[in-house]
């Protein structure tokens, strides 16, 4: 009964077409069992395939200490809660990217198991910081919200993305809330951060700023946690974890050519030195980052626990926290 109270809870904050395709990433998943598959599917090399003989009813797992970024042990069950229901029940693991629409806009695709969650929150708050640093400006939460709903009519956008409103674009933006980046305290040097490596190379010149802009549309930045080490001893678990900031140019070979892709790598990389030098600026961030660093781990660990067909039992976390309570 309490079993399916929980899948009563969990399922019933879906609408219609979200439910649908919830139930079909849950029944393709890797994450399945192997023999729920006609073609044998292995899990990936490391903790996840590799945990040693696990017959323990309990586990205690050993996180780097971070002084400035203490974590919240309220939100570390909730996380815990999240992933478990999200890997064992729903088989996602936590994802995010933004995605452009055909209006010019962008979409967020979160793994559909972690919408309104405190995973999900923290993802798009790492995230929308690094795309801010990205593009020079941000728009407090709030104020994007409201705005992502209203600006295709305050802008006119017709069905193709163009805007026919006579105002300024840029004003209207401003207007409804979006600040240069600089002028925030924790950013305000961010224009004069030393990330040239090579005096030869001018980003600013006219040519490079060009090509940047007929290409602006396929790039690609994002950030992969990952555990570094990991030390297993019955069932004491100790890890440490880090993170990646990488860049892509989603072009092939048949569209760009090689000269261009090495000058566009010029500047990306630029950006990316800029971003990994301030992502950590704001202390919830840096808070969240950490957390990011603990799902690293605990995703491969829960996969290798539900491997082993042992479930965490959640009666043994602290109740579950809402949306208004989370620590962010």
């Amino acid at each position: 009964m309490a079993t399916k109270m929980t899948a009563s809870a969990i399922l019933g904050k879906y609408n219609l077409s979200d439910l649908q395709e919830l139930l079909t990433i849950a029944s393709c998943n890797w994450l399945q069992s192997a023999d729920e598959f006609h073609v044998p599917v292995k899990y990936p090399s490391g903790l996840s395939s590799q945990m040693k003989d696990f017959s323990y009813s309990n586990a205690v797992i050993l996180a780097p200490v971070v002084p400035d970024a203490p974590l919240n042990y309220k939100d570390i069950h909730q996380i815990l809660r999240e992933l478990v229901l999200g890997i064992y029940i729903l088989n996602q693991v936590p994802t995010i990217y933004l995605d452009g629409n055909y209006d010019c806009s962008t979409t967020c695709l979160l793994s559909p198991a972690y919408h309104d969650t405190l995973i999900g929150q923290i993802l798009i708050n790492v995230d929308y910081t690094m795309k801010a640093l990205w593009h020079g400006v941000y728009m407090p939460t709030e104020k994007r919200k409201r705005f992502s709903e209203i600006w295709p009519s305050i802008l006119d956008v017709d069905v193709g993305g163009t805007s026919k409103t006579e105002e300024d674009i840029l004003s209207e933006f401003i207007k409804a809330g979006l600040i240069d980046i600089a002028t925030d305290p924790d950013f305000e040097e961010i224009y004069t951060a030393d990330v040239y490596f090579d005096p030869s190379y001018d980003p600013n010149g006219c040519l490079e700023v060009q090509l940047f802009m007929q290409y602006v549309n396929d790039f690609l930045l994002q950030m992969n946690p990952h555990i570094t080490s990991i030390k297993q001893q019955k069932n004491v678990f100790m890890y440490d974890a880090a993170y990646t900031i990488s860049n892509a140019v989603r072009l092939t070979e048949e569209e760009i050519d090689l000269v261009a892709y090495q000058r566009l790598q010029q500047r990306l990389i630029l950006q990316q030195k800029l971003v990994e030098m301030y992502l950590e600026r704001k202390a919830e961030v840096h808070r969240n980052i950490s957390y990011l660093k603990l799902i690293a781990f605990l995703v491969p660990f829960l996969i290798a626990l539900k491997g082993k067909k042992k479930v965490p039992s959640l009666t043994r976390l602290l109740p579950p926290i809402s949306g208004k309570d989370y620590h962010l």
